[in-house]
């Protein structure tokens, strides 16, 4: 869980022949999550990247739900002309198989073609909890009536299995609350609803520079260029 990787996903294309004429209209691009997370922000960037490329207007469209699912099961349904992307993350195109029982869609209808990008986690707190140190909130969190909660931006998210593992590996009685998206979920870290998470650098970084929540540990072996301050969990 030490880094964050998001890859393009669209499917495969049936017809060469069609492709010579591609693209005559525009790319829609499909974020599996809320606007306003770590996927969010990155497909808009490439966005306007491609649509400078290819000269056609591509548009981001949110589908949060599900882990990633909801937006996955719209692409796989889409026709397979690739005028419909998917922006995946690990959880969404590769362990939601192994979260779910029965997958609504078929992980064959997909075919990677490019990666974006690799990011560290970190590990943030709720602004109501008074503590300095990932010692000292792991320390709280145990003797708290009840235990943590922990957000993330939905099943099999990077932050479910990093909040997951670090419960496993402290001791620590934590509580997974899934959201449709980072967005949401940091809204309700800010007001005490849920204890900590474990999110992508970019997608709380504002939060952290401006003070409105604490950052304790980035993964990773090193600390963050982005963060100095900040340890790493080694």
């Amino acid at each position: 869980m030490s880094r964050f990787i998001a890859s393009i996903v669209a499917l495969l294309l049936t017809s060469l022949s069609d492709a010579k004429a591609w693209p005559d209209q525009p790319v829609k691009m499909v974020v599996p999550f809320a606007a306003g997370g770590t996927t969010d922000v990155m497909a808009r960037i490439l966005a306007e990247w491609v649509a400078a490329l290819l000269g056609r207007p591509v548009i981001i469209e949110n589908v949060p739900g599900a882990g990633g699912n909801s937006g996955a099961t719209l692409v796989s349904k889409s026709r397979a002309d690739g005028y419909t992307i998917l922006v995946a993350t690990p959880g969404q195109a590769a362990m939601n198989q192994f979260m779910y029982k029965r997958m609504p869609y078929d992980t064959s209808a997909f075919v990677p073609l490019a990666y974006i990008a690799s990011v560290p986690s970190v590990l943030v707190i709720s602004p109501t909890l008074d503590v300095s140190s990932t010692t000292d909130f792991l320390a709280k969190m145990k003797a708290r009536t009840g235990g943590a909660n922990f957000g993330s931006a939905g099943m099999g998210s990077t932050g479910h299995l990093g909040g997951t593992l670090l419960s496993m590996q402290t001791g620590l009685n934590a509580q997974h609350v899934p959201y449709r998206g980072s967005a949401p979920m940091l809204q309700d870290l800010l007001a005490g609803n849920i204890q900590f998470t474990i999110d992508t650098v970019p997608g709380v970084m504002s939060f952290i520079t401006s003070g409105t929540i604490k950052a304790l540990a980035v993964t990773g072996k090193s600390r963050s260029p982005a963060l100095p301050e900040v340890p790493s969990n080694t």
